[in-house]
């Protein structure tokens, strides 16, 4: 059995846990070390029985919670070559680099593959026992290889960040904006749909819309957004597709596959 919950997910701060049989990873460590060990608590674990956390990339809404973590606990931490001498000053000294092969924590098979953002930045596919949960934000554009990546995935929590309309009529300069809009930004309400259509050709049915900007996007708007973008396709929620929107300040649903 494969479990996977995002425990944060937005402007403020990401994490996401995942659970197999043997271990036990978080992946992104963006919020404060006592919503960490609160949250696997309620999964029936405890922090001292991590396996390892991944980082996708150094942004501090995924990182600033590492360095916490690994010091009362000592857990390994993951993350890309590129990025190795930034977690090496940010996790008191816990680290285990990793290139853009697949590797293995008891077992789950974990392949890391680059998503498009301003910085280094990785998407994660996680297997246990034929199951896979796949994981991409921060990203502005869906690439064929990430595509590929997470292909045949049972459950895939994908950045829906922002609606284009709120981020161009907005208050943020417009060097922010640009940034958001390009390709190397964040994937819109439109683009996750597109994206999740694709997905939805090779079997997936479980997505989790996730990374919502806290000025340029609401649950409500991300999720009426992908369903209309669905619906172009014929595609329909709740049946043939389930949708869960990932919040900033509460767990999502813990799927069991």
């Amino acid at each position: 059995m494969l479990r996977a919950c995002s425990i944060a997910s937005g402007s403020k701060g990401n994490c996401m846990y995942i659970g197999s049989q043997q271990a036990n990873i978080i992946v992104d460590a963006g919020v404060n070390l006592l919503l960490i060990e609160k949250s696997l608590k309620l999964f029936g674990t405890n922090a001292s029985k991590l396996d390892g956390v991944l980082i996708s990339h150094v942004h501090s809404d995924h990182t600033c919670g590492v360095a916490a973590l690994c010091k009362k606990y000592s857990v390994p931490v993951f993350c890309h070559q590129a990025i190795a001498d930034f977690m090496s000053k940010h996790s008191d000294g816990q680290i285990v680099e990793f290139f853009d092969d697949s590797f293995y924590l008891k077992d789950l098979t974990i392949t890391p593959f680059k998503v498009e953002h301003d910085v280094h930045c990785v998407g994660f596919a996680v297997i246990s026992n034929t199951k896979q949960v796949s994981i991409a934000t921060d990203m502005g554009q869906a690439t064929q290889g990430a595509i590929d990546a997470m292909q045949g995935s049972d459950l895939c929590f994908v950045e829906s960040n922002h609606d284009v309309q709120l981020v161009q009529q907005g208050s943020y300069p417009e060097f922010l904006k640009k940034r958001i809009l390009s390709k190397k930004g964040h994937l819109s309400n439109n683009a996750c749909g597109d994206l999740i259509q694709s997905l939805v050709n090779f079997g997936t049915k479980n997505f989790v819309l996730s990374h919502l900007s806290e000025s340029n996007n609401y649950p409500e708007l991300a999720f009426s957004s992908v369903v209309n973008k669905l619906q172009e396709k014929g595609i329909k929620e709740g049946q043939d597709v389930h949708l869960e929107v990932a919040m900033q300040n509460r767990l999502s649903s813990l799927y069991q596959l």
